[in-house]
């Protein structure tokens, strides 16, 4: 009789308990918490559960500059990103036009190395890179990407392409550019960019620098 007792009184406080826990969570889903981006301008106010999903897609949010290797701190709203490249990064080879030829310069030089072009078409901003990188045991390769300052919905409605082309060879690479919602250095990494060695770029390379061309295409899937 005791047991059952016991086992009652148990099973009463687990009710209560869960009870409780049903209250508590009922009100933390009613409490309206601001954006983290409010500073920046965003009024949205959201339960706890709708707010990292919000934070992540917010037109407020800030970003990291995008310039590879540079160890840049820098953290802005999507409108401040160019403004902030071309005042800080001033290397940055600035551009306009559908399809623009751009000169790497010195690729033969020792050690890992980036050459950077914005190129300005159809109302938005494109930022080229091409990166030599050490692979392993002084094997280096060369990695070329293109990145939308613009939001992965917007990079959807461009194709890129790069192209080298040489005496006897071409070698082109087409693909939805980067969003700033992604990483280009993760994509590196993967080689889901063009990616061709030292040996394939004296194919295309003349006087120590390699011609190559990118063009940007609206619309198409």
């Amino acid at each position: 009789m005791e047991e059952y007792q016991v086992e009652e009184k148990s099973n009463s406080i687990s009710k209560m308990s869960s009870s409780t826990e049903k209250g508590a969570e009922k009100v933390a889903n009613s409490v309206l918490l601001p954006c983290k981006n409010t500073s920046s301008g965003c009024e949205v106010t959201l339960p706890h559960t709708d707010k990292t999903e919000h934070e992540e897609l917010c037109d407020f949010r800030q970003y990291p500059c995008p310039c590879p290797r540079a160890f840049c701190s820098w953290q802005g709203s999507l409108d401040t990103v160019l403004p902030h490249l071309m005042d800080q990064h001033k290397s940055i080879i600035m551009t306009q036009g559908e399809d623009i030829p751009f000169k790497a310069t010195y690729i033969n030089r020792p050690g890992q190395f980036n050459w950077l072009m914005m190129q300005s078409c159809f109302g938005f901003d494109f930022m080229m890179v091409l990166e030599k990188r050490e692979r392993y045991n002084g094997h280096y390769q060369f990695f070329a990407i293109v990145q939308l300052i613009g939001t992965r919905k917007q990079a959807e409605n461009f194709v890129y392409r790069l192209e080298l082309n040489g005496h006897k060879h071409r070698l082109t690479w087409e693909a939805r550019p980067c969003s700033m919602d992604e990483d280009i250095t993760t994509d590196i990494m993967n080689s889901d960019c063009l990616v061709f060695d030292t040996s394939v770029a004296q194919l295309f390379t003349e006087n120590n620098n390699l011609d190559m061309n990118l063009t940007i295409f609206k619309g198409v899937s």
